[in-house]
């Protein structure tokens, strides 16, 4: 058994066990089904659910994006926006992991930031699971402190707003921003 990584509503670490030989995600049955409490998901004006940090969060923070590991198929890839591959040794590909059905998969509602704003999680190499697991995740990282309400958001990859013909946009707002890119001077 092993401590489960998540934080509690009372902002300390989780005090309850999984079982990495049944579970391959670090998280207890509660988290499994509730989230890291540490983050929250809440409503955004344009962007639909968003992940948001509930209490100040220190840098190297880690959070696990999981959920079901299906194979990749056409269909798959049709299916929903929120899946991501899943890799063992950085370079096999072993499907993809599909957190649609899980609620307590937060990472799912981490947005992407805007064209001026910075990122504030950081995908790793590191997989959980294997190529018999039911579930897998991914370790994300938390790149800089964040202060409460501030949101959890990566980059999605150069092509992913292209590809649905969208446009990408800032999506701070005063109750949930991002930390801004300061402008370029001219020389």
């Amino acid at each position: 058994m092993k401590q489960c990584w998540a934080t509690t509503l009372e902002n300390v670490r989780c005090q309850h066990t999984y079982d990495p030989a049944t579970n391959p995600i670090p998280y207890c049955p509660y988290h499994m089904e509730h989230g890291d409490e540490a983050v929250q998901v809440v409503e955004h004006p344009v962007a639909g659910k968003i992940l948001v940090a509930r209490f100040p969060i220190e840098k190297g923070y880690h959070l696990v994006y999981w959920g079901d590991r299906i194979r990749r198929t056409y269909q798959s890839e049709k299916n929903d926006d929120r899946q991501i591959d899943f890799l063992l040794n950085d370079t096999t590909e072993y499907g993809v992991i599909d957190p649609l059905h899980h609620s307590g998969s937060v990472l799912q509602f981490a947005a992407s930031p805007g064209p001026q704003e910075h990122w504030t999680l950081h995908t790793t190499s590191y997989h959980f699971g294997d190529r018999k697991s039911k579930l897998a995740g991914r370790m994300y990282n938390i790149t800089r402190d964040i202060p409460a309400n501030m949101q959890i958001a990566h980059h999605y990859g150069a092509g992913w707003f292209s590809e649905r013909g969208m446009k990408r946009v800032n999506v701070g707002t005063q109750a949930y921003p991002l930390p801004r890119r300061e402008k370029k001077k001219k020389k």
